[in-house]
């Protein structure tokens, strides 16, 4: 298996992606009984004593809220037994889809769920559904270009 050299992400909450952690997961033992193939896999180097891995499901910068619960609803149909094998090894203790809401600087709030397809995926393959607000600090029409022309 070939891994991509990749460094701990520094905005690993604004990921659209599944991961699985844990203190005791050996992440290579399930990785060879395994048809998955993570994008990014760590032993004991993230926010914690944890091992585990991480696939990425697309770009939350570029991809819709709706966009992204599809992608993840047809990943999670399509990869059904082997994410619920994942959520059974020994040692994981979280496995989760990550999805991005960006928010404009202006709203004054905000609730986001799982669609109702999306939730029956996550249950049927052990996956819990996160949600990570990141609130935009300018509305990308009004960035000034570098030169400094609007």
């Amino acid at each position: 298996m070939t891994q991509k050299s990749q460094l701990w992400p520094d905005k690993f909450s604004e990921r659209f992606h599944i991961f699985a952690l844990g203190e005791s997961f050996g992440v290579d033992a399930f990785l060879v009984q395994s048809t998955l193939r993570p994008d990014f896999v760590w032993r004991q180097k993230g926010n914690g004593p944890t091992n585990g891995l991480e696939i990425l499901l697309g770009d939350s910068e570029t991809s819709t809220l709706r966009e992204q619960e599809k992608i993840a609803v047809s990943y999670l149909r399509e990869h059904k037994s082997e994410l619920r094998a994942l959520a059974n090894f020994p040692g994981v203790e979280a496995l989760n889809l990550g999805l991005v809401y960006r928010v404009p600087l202006h709203a004054t709030g905000f609730c986001v769920g799982p669609s109702r397809a999306l939730m029956i995926q996550a249950l049927d393959s052990g996956v819990l559904p996160n949600y990570y607000g990141t609130i935009l600090a300018r509305d990308p029409r009004l960035v000034e270009s570098q030169d400094g022309s609007e």
